[in-house]
């Protein structure tokens, strides 16, 4: 897969991120609500598509079990 495609998609998680956010500090209503979750999940599922391009995994530590290293968000994500 291409580099373009790769931060396409990285960029696209941000400007999620930045819709999340905002969602974050105003929702009231059942439907903002739900607005916020599908936001995470097209967050996370863009995550998996860069997974499946090859796109090098941003947590290094995160596959060992006994590891007790936290990597930092890798696109600036506030969690």
């Amino acid at each position: 897969m291409s580099v373009e495609k790769i931060i396409q998609l990285k960029d696209q998680r941000v400007r999620i991120d930045a819709l999340v956010q905002e969602l974050k500090k105003t929702k009231s209503s059942a439907e903002e609500t739900l607005s916020y979750r599908f936001l995470q999940q097209a967050k996370h599922y863009l995550g998996e598509a860069l997974s499946e391009i090859g796109a090098q995994n941003p947590y290094p530590n995160s596959m060992n079990p006994s590891n007790t290293i936290v990597d930092p968000t890798a696109d600036v994500a506030k969690i």
